[in-house]
């Protein structure tokens, strides 16, 4: 299960990071972004409108491939899976959290910024994981020493934190990146006007990009 999560997000190699106010936004964003080219979300738990959001996401879209994010406690982990998320992802790592989703079998991205915490998340079976501030921690040159210095483990990273159009190229262009995460898909103005038109377009403009950018 694990695997084919991360085959998919391969696949695309953008993941929208959304907050969403109200869930009524929830079906005209993925509508957005399905015509833009990318049947991937990423909604976060930072507004008591996630569950309802991916729920109602799911419901509609069954084509599209529905994760979780800003996913801090056991409570927030287990009203995502409720309302039918198909992955999640946390800020940071937490060993707790970490350990029900394994014991679950539930596709999961713990989020780490420091040697120590990718070396928690490798002892644990996790070779995948989200890195996070990525510009503001050390940017795509701290990524690298991290992945060098635990290269006998293989680890892959999604960065997400500071990543938009003008640096886009230089992280998919690390080969230990499979996806970058990021909010300029959906600006939160354009979600707030409903400017779905806007979010189309930049979604397309970016997978364009995202599909002509490989690694060496």
């Amino acid at each position: 299960m694990a695997q084919t999560f991360l085959s998919n997000i391969a696949e695309h190699r953008l993941v929208p990071v959304i907050e969403l106010d109200s869930a009524t936004d929830a079906p005209f964003l993925a509508e957005a972004l399905l015509k833009g080219g990318l049947p991937v979300i990423e909604l976060t738990f930072r507004t008591s409108a996630a569950a309802e959001s991916i729920a109602a996401v799911r419901e509609q879209f069954p084509e599209m491939f529905v994760g979780a994010g800003t996913i801090v406690s056991q409570e927030q982990f287990q009203q995502a899976v409720d309302a039918g998320a198909q992955f999640l992802i946390s800020p940071g790592f937490d060993p707790r959290l970490t350990g029900t989703a394994l014991e679950k079998g539930v596709p999961y991205l713990p989020g780490i910024a420091t040697a120590s915490e990718l070396q928690g998340a490798l002892a644990l079976g996790i070779t995948a994981c989200k890195f996070f501030p990525a510009e503001e921690i050390g940017g795509a040159r701290l990524l690298r020493i991290l992945a060098a210095t635990f290269r006998a483990f293989s680890p892959v990273f999604v960065p997400t934190g500071g990543i938009n159009l003008n640096n886009l190229e230089s992280w998919l262009l690390e080969p230990s990146v499979i996806a970058v995460g990021g909010s300029w898909l959906a600006a939160k103005q354009w979600i707030k006007d409903k400017d779905w038109a806007a979010v189309r377009e930049s979604v397309a403009t970016s997978v364009r990009m995202a599909k002509a950018i490989r690694p060496a």
